[in-house]
């Protein structure tokens, strides 16, 4: 070993970087180097700058212009200005807390552009991305539409996507699945033989039926007819992604003023639900009643004049647009419209946080604070029924409990809630009933407290 050797030049060198959005200092003074070869964690709790400092390396967002706003370097190149093609070109790969792949296209297709960006060739584009896929096990998914897939699956395809560019240097941005009842993906979702399709219908108005339970055990199914009208009403509901079948026969309830949270595995078929209700998809078959009329048929800004507001898995808030446009855009019907300036102040005091970022652009909040801006948005549409889909996604444990806490809050002005959360702890301590999603069926239901204390609730979804 030459002792006199010039040290090797590190991988990615962060230099005192700093950020600000406007008044706010996301990022202050960041060093950091990465050597080849190493491994290394950012972290934090939200807000405190992780996904920023991604941002600023990965191009996406540039240090201050000052000179005390520091530099980036990788491989010995300065980067701090570059653009995201550039930094990708020179071999920094992503993937992102958000999982949003080109959904009309299939996961072979949208790793091949990681992969084109490199080969120029679409020819040489499929071979590599089908290396990639059968590195990452995921070769008989290929020709599925990415929009179809699960949570776990598309955080697998994000990786898949990002490996394609061939990086030098990988950034992973919160590439584990949400705590609590993930369970394996299983490829052959949504392929069920006959007998398991007869053992997972019935009549779920009789209490103490049995269905086949997760891992073979058998529960009983019981869903008690409730004494006055539900406010919501799902009757046998199927719904097809392509040839490849997502639900089989949903049935489920919601009455006025309740919280009913759906739990179960990746892929079980939670957010279709939601997705059907809200009329983003619709059902093959089978009947879906709002407010006492059949809603089977009507589109997606037609549930919302009636009263359904879904805040979807991911808050998908316009990042370019500031928080003040984005709870404007909420108030979306001609009703919401008239009440506008009430409903703000209302947001604004459930939300007090929100009162000081309003101005900024909603691309620039942490995580929890995105989860806010979506949950108000929805509420700018003064709905009769909110739909929360996975609402402590990507959340420190403590920013989740804020989040529940408002949830609470909201559930207090006589808003219906029906929430999908992979959190089963949290999900249901504040529900007054749920159901257990398998395989796209109704595998049980029950009161919340019973459903925590379930044996097998808690040995499939808490690993007790």
């Amino acid at each position: 070993m030459n002792k006199d050797a010039a040290p090797a030049t590190p991988v990615l060198e962060l230099r005192n970087v700093s950020k600000r959005f406007g008044g706010l200092r996301a990022v202050r003074e960041v060093s950091f180097t990465i050597n080849a070869g190493e491994i290394l964690f950012v972290i934090g709790p939200n807000g405190a700058g992780k996904t920023t400092v991604f941002n600023l390396i990965s191009g996406f967002l540039h240090p201050d212009g000052h000179p005390e706003a520091g530099s980036i370097v990788f491989q010995g190149k300065d980067i701090s200005k570059l653009a995201p093609h550039r930094t990708a070109r020179l071999g920094i790969g992503r993937t992102f807390q958000i999982v949003k792949p080109l959904a009309n296209l299939t996961v072979l297709q949208n790793v091949m552009l990681g992969a084109f960006m490199h080969t120029g060739s679409a020819r040489t584009a499929e071979t590599e991305a089908t290396q990639v896929l059968a590195f990452l096990q995921m070769t008989r998914l290929k020709d599925f539409p990415a929009g179809g897939l699960p949570l776990a699956a598309l955080k697998r395809l994000e990786i898949a996507r990002a490996l394609a560019t061939k990086p030098k240097l990988i950034l992973l941005h919160e590439d584990r699945p949400p705590r609590g009842g993930v369970g394996p993906w299983r490829e052959d979702r949504g392929r069920h033989s006959p007998s398991r399709r007869k053992a997972t219908r019935g009549d779920r108005s009789v209490s103490g039926s049995e269905v086949q339970g997760v891992g073979g055990m058998t529960t009983s199914a019981t869903t008690p007819v409730p004494s006055t009208p539900p406010l919501l009403e799902l009757g046998n509901i199927t719904a097809y992604y392509g040839d490849l079948q997502a639900l089989f026969g949903i049935t489920l309830r919601v009455k006025a003023g309740e919280i009913v949270t759906l739990i179960g595995a990746n892929g079980a078929g939670k957010t279709t639900t939601l997705r059907v209700i809200s009329g983003i998809k619709q059902a093959a078959s089978g009947t879906l009643r709002f407010a006492g009329q059949d809603v089977s048929r009507v589109p997606a800004h037609e549930m919302v004049a009636r009263g359904v507001s879904h805040v979807p898995e991911g808050r998908q808030v316009f990042p370019f647009l500031t928080v003040r446009e984005n709870l404007s855009l909420g108030a979306y019907t001609p009703r919401a419209r008239g009440h506008i300036k009430q409903s703000l102040e209302e947001q604004l005091t459930l939300f007090p946080r929100l009162a000081e970022r309003m101005d900024q652009l909603a691309g620039t909040l942490s995580g929890g604070e995105q989860q806010m801006v979506a949950i108000a948005r929805g509420l700018m549409a003064q709905p009769k029924l909110l739909l929360l889909d996975e609402p402590s996604l990507g959340l420190a444990p403590k920013v989740v409990d804020e989040v529940f806490e408002k949830i609470q809050e909201v559930r207090r002005t006589g808003i219906t809630m029906l929430i999908v959360e992979q959190n089963v702890v949290s999900g249901l301590s504040i529900s007054d009933r749920g159901y257990v999603v398998q395989n796209g069926t109704i595998l049980m239901e029950d009161s919340a407290r019973n459903l925590l204390s379930n044996e097998m609730v808690r040995a499939a979804y808490l690993g007790l």
